[in-house]
């Protein structure tokens, strides 16, 4: 191991600690996550999926839900939050919190601009922003139909002044229309969804373990509306998504490969 990565993990430990004291429900559901997700790389299960290609997609939902998602995918403002943020992203140096892999592929990202551009959703919510890839397409596309709302939940890095890593690449006029809570996902998605009640449009991209994202999954979808949209980044590393949709039958699902980097994620149309 070398020494960068040495002295980095000795300092996550001894932020980890620092918060026993301070911030204990925090300590713990941090403790919590790393065990789950060292776990699941000791058990490794992988994905059976078949990943479609993003114009695939387009011309199946085309088909399905009759989706004009290439003519959302030409628009000005898109091609707008991408250069932003693709400048923000090459700016930034790279001694960064979040693991560059924690950063959402273009692929996705445009994706669900699209569908918030055509499903013009009032709810959206979010889980995991890291430095706000998808947070700030999604922003983009709310503000362009001038309605709606995105919740996200996240938990910052181990690092010093955490909570300015979050969404450090979201435009600050977009953010009027955002909602960040700070913590793990079984902590808030739960109130989250009681005050919401509908969700429109869901986005996974938190903690990407077969348990957690089954029960994100599973607790999601009962507010989710007739025709609308769960969304879940990373699904090629275990069957927590093809096996959600063997269970709920959906309107329509298909997973999807990202361009830049070896993942895929999954889409599923909740029916009438």
């Amino acid at each position: 191991m070398s020494l960068p990565a040495f002295m980095n993990r000795t300092s996550k430990l001894y932020w980890l600690l620092g918060l026993l004291c301070v911030q204990p429900v925090e300590f713990w559901d941090r403790l919590r996550n790393f065990i789950e997700g060292r776990y699941e790389r000791i058990r490794p299960e992988r994905a059976q999926h078949q990943p479609i290609r993003m114009e695939t997609l387009a011309i199946l939902l085309r088909q399905v839900v009759d989706w004009d998602l290439e003519g959302a995918l030409q628009e000005t403002a898109m091609r707008q939050i991408e250069r932003q943020v693709c400048l923000l992203n090459s700016s930034s140096n790279g001694n960064r919190p979040f693991d560059p892999l924690h950063s959402a592929d273009l692929t996705l990202a445009r994706f669900c601009y699209a569908v918030c551009r055509t499903l013009s959703p009032n709810t959206v919510i979010e889980t995991g922003v890291a430095y706000g890839v998808t947070t700030s397409f999604v922003l983009q596309a709310l503000t362009q139909n001038q309605r709606g709302r995105l919740w996200s939940i996240d938990l910052p890095p181990l690092c010093p002044l955490p909570d300015q890593s979050v969404g450090l690449f979201v435009p600050q006029e977009l953010k009027i229309k955002w909602h960040l809570e700070r913590g793990i996902t079984r902590r808030h998605l739960p109130g989250l969804l009681s005050r919401l009640r509908t969700v429109d449009m869901f986005i996974h991209d938190s903690l990407h373990t077969r348990s957690n994202m089954t029960w994100e999954f599973e607790t999601v979808w009962p507010h989710l509306r007739p025709g609308g949209v769960l969304i879940a980044d990373d699904v090629q590393g275990q069957p927590a998504f093809e096996e959600f949709v063997a269970r709920k039958n959906p309107l329509f699902s298909a997973t999807v490969i990202e361009a830049n980097k070896d993942a895929a994620f999954g889409v599923a149309l909740k029916g009438p």
